[in-house]
């Protein structure tokens, strides 16, 4: 052999260029006037001898029979499978045969070169000629599946014709044709069969004849680098695959809406493509370059996927199972196996595949190195694995080999009729054959049986083995358990209809089946319980999950995609199977043979073994921690560990609740810290019986329906009726309790007419109350009912004296909503309704019965009501008591005014509810008495400000009005601005200056009112002043009209000053303080030279309380003025009382700032002196009298003490005076003299006491209850008890008013 063709399975004498046609076993090559008939291992089956170079060599459809023909003659040789031995025939034109094909029913067409055609029925030996078909040669020619016979000839001309030869069709073409075939066009409205045929013209184009439907050819015209068309085939839904000179591949589509598109285009041989061929059904297309190699590609994919070496490789046939390739080469016809059979079997743990055509491997899942390899004597069309062995067979043979190095076999068995599939446990082997399931052992034969024994319970279709038993399925339904310790039938379950697969969980406890409607089930054998699966309805097979630990786990798979379900035995639902994520997509062409652990082992046309992670389990891989995933699949123990958040923890304890697994439940809550759930699920997981425990755990998941089925199945059905009663489902606790416990239905039927009542469901109520007959409250219920549905007299009857008032209100309600109104009436009125009653009364017009209850009732629109028929009767006293009752003053003073003539009291009645519309009714009535004056007071009173103000002017009563507005506004704060103006600008208009600036400064008009209020002062209206005052000060954003005020006060104006304190009030009203304290102080220096020392004491002292009330703190100036004041006046007082010693302390203060009392110097002096002197304060009067005889005091000495004062000064210091007493400082505690307000030490201005002079003491203060001064408590209280009011303010003041306060900070700021 050419080392170059190594790659070749095998290698047939052949020349190159030779014809080659494969049959389903057997392949016929030409070579050398002969034609060699080959097996599929290489193996010369025959040789049938030509006369000349064979130029035709096909297989008829059934594979039975050989034709070949001769370059120059007419003579066909046929050859029989069966016979090997070769008929020839004879055309009878005497023409050499230039093209040979079978046709359908064993037709052979024979043209001939002159254009001639022969059509020769092998089974009747008939030959048909037909002449003149074409002019020329007839170089290529197809037969339909239909019998349609088309053919291509020299002359340009394309024909197609019927089985019998006559011509249906003939087409013109403009170049010489080749390779005609037959396809099927891909249309949209229906399918139709391959009535189409197709032509290459002149190498270059394509031609498409529609021959059902009588269309012109479509021409198909390629690009020119493509070069020629080498050859094509028709594939898939109406597609076609072109192979060009130039190397290309391409495929386009037939679909009209997409004609000539290119699917997908490839230059697998850029030095140049001799030859193309397709195996449809191993999706391969195979290519022969001038490169020396044959390449094979995808169908569907459009991708090469394996090269073979091949020199001179070209006219490339495939076997009829595309399997095998043969291509005539340098070296003969090189045989390349392009795919295995797709021969392969698993169980649990380890796999068999055919490796080559006459060997299998036996292997474990992880796809290393094989267990065993198995040498078979022929080509197997099945294998079968077990624990200890493997099986391969075909027909109805089967050969047993052990699973070791040695793979020896051990047994060949050979079965009654040809084996359809085998499956082995570890001692035994079941063969389906002809319907029948062959049950032997292995390796002896020690049992073997043949199941179903009857007939009835029809074809086996399907078979699964385990260690325990033999499980199959019938054509009838019939799903069996043979067991095989017992070698008998132990349990048989009948479905609806034929099953097509048996697939059996390893434990065997499991066994899911598909039926023939493309649905999926499980059958429970231990609780001959059938669950349905939602599965694809072009399902194919079914899998379950071998590995240990995984909850069960099956796929169910078609040719494109594998579906995963986990399935629950358990749960509150009971036994489920579960989608688990999307369906895992398949690779082309691979087909699952074990699930482990979510890995499945897939079997491809390559002959080898690929895995795929089903999608479920390979979410767990990508996310570990994913708790979705992991709940899918059941794991608990791994989503245990990923739940870490409450939703997470939440959604774990509820999957594991749901699906009965108590335990990672109660974990989940208890974490969750929900003792609620824990108490809960701890009930369900102590249930004895499963139904209840499973109904329990559906209750706490809020699933009521699933839960009332599990508590009907267990031994305590009578809790769905609890259930149901808990959750106020009444009308199913009631057809629970007919059935479960009769003795409830009268209380669940009052409970669910309640709910009735309430949701307005009124006669099914009442249809429930009549069931509850004997309850506590249903007769309540049924009068209710029945006043709703319109039962009056039933209602009433049942109302009887020992009806409630709640009921009898309700009833009341009830009626007057049913327009029962006199019922209603007397029933509200039973109920103490009585305004309810009286408002029925009067909708009834029964005015007697309104008066007997109006004492009773409060609402007005009773007593308006009550009132108007009084008046249309006439009593309209009575209306007016009525009106005023309703709260309608209108009508009564109408009434008062127009009908009884009694103006006083509709005057009353105004006053009392102050109604503007009864106001002026009263005005007009009082305008025509003449008493103007009263008529609008009460339009003021009643805020009728328009009517007011016209009826003031019309009037001439503007003043009057300006005056009440005024009154009106200064009691109750607000102000009729716009009436105020009115006034303002009448007053204006009339020249009256102070009035329109009074009433614009109360509406607001600062400016203009302080100008007229100046002007009118200006001219001598002391009132006037005050109010500009007043003005400037309420104009806080405006500071230039106080300028303008303090201006004119201080005569800056008009030279003419003012009086002071109006600028005092109006720093004071404008909160400027500083301002204020300055002018006290100017005000009160003024004062004091005066002489009038209790003005200046006032000033000050009215200028402190304002400034402290306004949270200022007053000044030092102001201070010290005050306490010198207060000093004086208050030396005065004790020079009364006789307390020498404290006039004379206090005189001798004033006599220090002797200066700041100009007025009356010389007598102040005088009296310290004497006061001294009463004192025993020598030196100090000595030092006073001294001052007294200076030359400007002297001469104003009074006569009366000028001897005395001259004898003290005479006499000099004879004893020294004694000190003066000392207290603590209030501040730093400091001794320091009673009468001294500044501390050396700490600097401090001290508080003086109001009733003594001194600095107050920590330990002995309080406050004048009025004016809040300090004061020494012990000094206040004596001076109390012979003055009994305040020395600074004046205020009576009691001694138990005083108390000693001991937190001094507040008062030791001033």
């Amino acid at each position: 052999m050419d080392p170059r063709v190594q790659d070749a399975l095998l290698t047939l004498p052949g020349s190159p260029g030779a014809l080659v046609a494969w049959q389903k076993s057997l392949v016929a090559v030409a070579h050398q006037q002969q034609v060699f008939v080959w097996d599929r291992r290489g193996r010369q089956v025959d040789v049938i001898a030509l006369s000349g170079t064979c130029n035709g060599l096909c297989w008829d459809e059934e594979g039975d029979l050989l034709a070949a023909s001769c370059e120059r003659s007419a003579r066909v040789v046929l050859w029989e499978t069966q016979t090997r031995r070769p008929q020839p025939i004879v055309s009878g034109l005497g023409e050499g045969v230039s093209w040979l094909g079978w046709g359908p029913n064993a037709i052979l067409a024979l043209a001939t070169a002159k254009g001639n055609l022969v059509l020769y029925d092998h089974r009747s030996g008939r030959r048909m000629p037909v002449l003149g078909k074409h002019s020329r040669q007839i170089v290529s020619g197809a037969w339909s599946k239909a019998g349609l016979l088309a053919l291509a000839a020299e002359d340009k001309s394309l024909s197609v014709s019927t089985p019998d030869g006559d011509t249906l069709r003939v087409v013109a073409l403009r170049a010489e044709p080749s390779q005609i075939k037959f396809g099927r066009v891909k249309t949209e409205d229906k399918p139709h069969g391959d009535d189409t045929v197709s032509v290459v013209v002149g190498k270059k184009t394509l031609y498409m004849l529609r021959v059902s439907e009588g269309d012109e050819p479509v021409e198909l015209a390629f690009q020119p680098r493509y070069g020629q068309v080498a050859a094509y085939e028709w594939f898939g839904d109406g597609y076609i695959l072109l192979g060009f000179t130039a190397g290309f591949l391409v495929a386009v589509s037939t679909h009209p809406k997409e004609i000539g598109h290119e699917l997908f285009q490839l230059q697998p041989h850029p030095s140049g493509l001799k030859h193309m061929a397709i195996a449809a059904d191993a999706d391969l297309a195979a290519t022969a370059g001038a490169d020396g190699q044959i390449k094979l590609h995808s169908l569907t994919a459009g991708e090469t996927k394996r090269v073979l070496n091949a020199p001179g490789a070209t006219n490339l046939t495939w076997s009829s199972d595309g399997q095998l390739i043969s291509a005539s080469c340098t070296a003969g016809i090189a045989v390349f196996l392009a795919c295995l059979p797709t021969v392969a079997a698993a169980d649990s743990s380890r796999a068999a595949i055919l490796t080559s055509l006459s060997e299998v491997s036996v292997t474990e899942p992880n796809f290393q190195e094989p267990l065993s390899s198995v040498r078979l004597v022929v080509e197997p069309s099945w294998v079968a694995v077990g624990p200890a062995h493997v099986a391969a067979g075909m027909n109805n043979r089967a050969w047993f080999h052990r699973l070791s190095l040695s793979a020896e076999e051990v047994a060949t068995k050979e079965y009654l009729s040809r084996v359809s599939c085998l499956k082995l446990n570890s001692r035994v082997a079941a063969a389906l054959c002809a319907g029948r399931v062959h049950v032997h052992t292995i390796e002896d034969v020690a049992a073997e049986a043949v199941v179903p024994e009857d007939e009835s319970d029809g074809r086996v279709t399907a078979h699964e083995i385990t260690n325990e038993a033999l499980v199959y399925g019938t054509d009838v339904g019939v799903l069996a358990i043979f067991h095989l310790q017992q070698w008998r039938l132990v349990q048989r379950y009948r479905h609806s209809c034929a099953l097509k697969i048996v697939s059996t969980e390893a434990s065997g406890s499991r066994v899911a089946f598909l039926d023939d409607h493309h649905q999926v089930f499980i059958f429970c054998p231990l609780t001959e319980s059938v669950i349905a699966v939602d599965a694809s309805p072009s399902t194919e097979g079914i899998l379950w999950d071998s590995w240990p630990g995984e909850a069960a786990f099956l796929v169910t798979f078609d040719s494109q995609q594998a579906s995963g379900h986990v399935f629950l035995r358990d749960s509150v639902r009971g036994s489920y199977a579960e989608a688990v994520a999307s369906p895992t997509k398949l690779p082309n062409g691979q087909r699952p043979l074990w699930l482990a652990g979510g890995e499945m082992g897939l079997h491809g046309p390559d002959g080898r073994l690929n895995r795929i992670m089903l999608e479920g389990h390979a979410a767990v891989l990508r996310l570990p921690d994913s708790l979705d995933a992991l709940l899918s699949l059941r794991r608990y123990k791994e989503a245990w560990s990923a739940a870490v958040e409450r939703p997470q923890l939440k959604k774990l304890a509820e999957a594991a609740l749901y699906d009965m697994e108590f335990e990672v439940a109660l974990r989940a809550f208890r974490r969750l810290k929900d003792a609620g759930m824990v108490r809960a699920v701890e009930a369900a997981a102590e249930a004895e019986d499963r139904f209840e425990s499973a109904g329990m755990a559906a209750l706490c998941l809020g699933q009521y329906d699933i839960a009332e089925h599990a508590f009907l199945q267990s031994d305590r059905p009578s809790a769905a009726l609890e259930m149901r009663s808990s959750l106020l489902e009444w009308p199913r606790a009631l057809e629970l309790a007919a059935s479960l416990a009769p003795d409830q239905v009268p209380l669940l039927a009052k409970q669910f007419a309640q709910q009735l009542e309430f949701t307005g469901e009124h006669a099914q109520a009442l249809a429930q109350y009549e069931r509850a007959s004997g309850q506590v409250d249903c007769r309540a219920g049924l009068a209710r009912c029945a006043l709703r549905c319109g039962d009056v007299r039933r209602g009433l009857s049942l109302l009887d004296e020992t009806a409630s008032v709640d009921l009898l209100r309700e009833c009341a309600t009830i009626l007057e909503s049913g327009r029962h109104l006199p019922e209603a009436a007397s029933l509200a009125e039973r109920a103490g309704l009585y305004e309810r009653a009286a408002e029925l009364h009067v909708r009834l017009k029964n005015w007697p019965k309104v008066a007997q209850l109006l004492p009773r009732v409060t609402a007005p629109r009773v007593h308006a009501q009550f009132a108007k028929a009084k008046e249309a009767e006439g009593r309209y006293a009575e209306a007016v008591a009525a009106y005023v009752t309703a709260g309608d003053p209108e009508a009564a003073v109408r009434l008062l005014l127009e009908k009884l003539r009694r103006p006083e009291e509709a005057v009353k009645i105004v006053k009392e509810t102050r109604n503007p519309e009864a106001a002026k009714q009263v005005a007009r009535f009082l305008r025509s008495a003449g008493d103007a004056t009263s008529a609008l007071q009460l339009l003021v009173w009643c805020g009728c400000a328009s009517e007011a103000f016209e009826f003031a002017r019309q009037a001439g009563e503007m003043a009057l009005l300006g005056r009440l507005l005024a009154a009106e506004a200064a009691s109750d704060g607000a102000a009729p601005i716009a009436q105020l103006l009115e006034v303002a600008r009448h007053f204006e208009a009339e020249q009256d200056a102070f009035l329109a600036g009074k009433f614009l400064h109360l509406a607001g008009e600062s400016q203009r009112a302080v100008q007229l209020l100046l002007k009118a002062a200006a001219v001598g209206h002391k009132e006037a002043l005050e109010v500009a005052v007043e003005a400037a000060a309420a104009a806080q954003h405006e500071p230039h009209l106080a300028d303008q005020v303090i201006q004119f006060i201080c005569g800056d104006l008009d030279g003419v000053p003012k009086d002071f304190s109006l600028v005092l009030r109006l720093y004071l009203t404008r909160g400027q303080l500083e301002e204020a304290a300055q002018v006290a102080v100017l005000m009160a220096e003024e004062e004091q030279k005066a002489g009038n020392y209790r003005a200046a004491h006032d000033t000050l002292l009215t200028a402190h309380q304002q400034l402290r009330a306004r949270g200022g703190s007053p000044p030092e100036a102001l201070r010290s003025r005050l306490a010198l004041l207060h000093s004086y006046i208050l030396a005065r007082l004790h020079v009364r009382r006789g307390q020498h010693l404290m006039a004379a302390r206090l005189l001798s203060r004033v006599a220090a700032n002797i200066s700041k009392f100009p007025a009356h110097a010389v007598p102040i002096l005088t009296s310290a002196v004497i006061e001294c002197g009463r004192a025993g304060l020598a030196s100090t009067s000595f030092r006073l009298a001294s001052m007294l005889m200076r030359p400007m005091h002297r001469p104003h000495l009074d006569p009366k003490y000028k001897r005395k004062i001259e004898s003290v000064v005479r006499k000099g210091l004879r004893d020294p005076e004694a000190p003066e007493p000392t207290s603590p400082c209030p501040h730093c505690l400091q001794p320091l003299p009673e009468y001294e307000l500044a501390c050396s030490r700490c600097k401090n201005n001290l508080p003086f006491c109001i009733a003594t002079g001194k600095h107050v003491v920590r330990d002995d203060f309080t406050l004048c209850p009025h004016c809040e001064f300090p004061a020494i408590a012990s000094g206040f209280s004596e001076l109390l008890e012979t003055e009994n009011v305040c020395p600074m303010c004046g205020a009576e003041v009691e001694t138990a008013a005083l108390s000693t306060l001991e937190d001094l900070s507040e008062y030791l700021k001033v």
